[in-house]
């Protein structure tokens, strides 16, 4: 009985209590693993980080269980648009990652772009529709570690908002003049 209690709440301190997502917690644990795989297979897997397009509005204007709302709708459509062998977790406030194991650069892109236009085109519970940027990268076997994807990724997002939002760069952190739009 023990044993399951401490499984339970290993579970619960791996889960996102509002949407129900893996946490950052989780998402960190599952990026290591990921990231070890590929130094084995050297199969590289491509890592998303999104975050939704003027959340302070939507809170300001909705209040925040609006916003909690579209927390919980974000989810949803993130785990109905992605592959059944990627991962999703929320990563922070309006944040999320996914990660794409044993994916090409050109699959990323696809399964990135699949994404946005997805919630793009879905209805909020506030009836209104939301855009989603998005950073992208590749995890190489170069790396050596994982969180040189998540930068690389994180790099990619912050030049999509910067660059008007609703849109997915991949960014490749060898070469800084490097940011290509999908």
């Amino acid at each position: 009985e023990l044993a399951r209690a401490n499984q339970e709440l290993r579970e619960l301190a791996r889960r996102d209590a509002l949407t129900g997502l893996p946490n950052r917690l989780a998402g960190n644990e599952r990026l290591h693993d990921e990231f070890v795989r590929m130094k084995r297979t050297r199969q590289p897997y491509g890592v998303l980080m999104m975050d939704i397009d003027h959340f302070k509005e939507i809170n300001d204007a909705y209040g925040h269980d609006g916003g909690d709302n579209v927390l919980r709708h974000i989810a949803v459509v993130l785990r109905d648009a992605l592959r059944e062998s990627d991962f999703v977790a929320r990563f922070g406030g309006e944040e999320f990652l996914a990660v794409l194991p044993n994916t090409t650069a050109e699959g990323a892109l696809v399964v990135g772009e699949k994404v946005r236009h997805t919630v793009e085109r879905s209805i909020a519970p506030i009836g209104r529709r939301l855009t989603i940027s998005i950073g992208m990268a590749l995890a190489q076997y170069s790396h050596p570690n994982p969180d040189v994807a998540v930068r690389m990724a994180d790099r990619g997002l912050y030049e999509a908002k910067r660059s008007g939002r609703n849109r997915l760069i991949a960014s490749d952190l060898t070469n800084p003049d490097f940011v290509a739009f999908a």
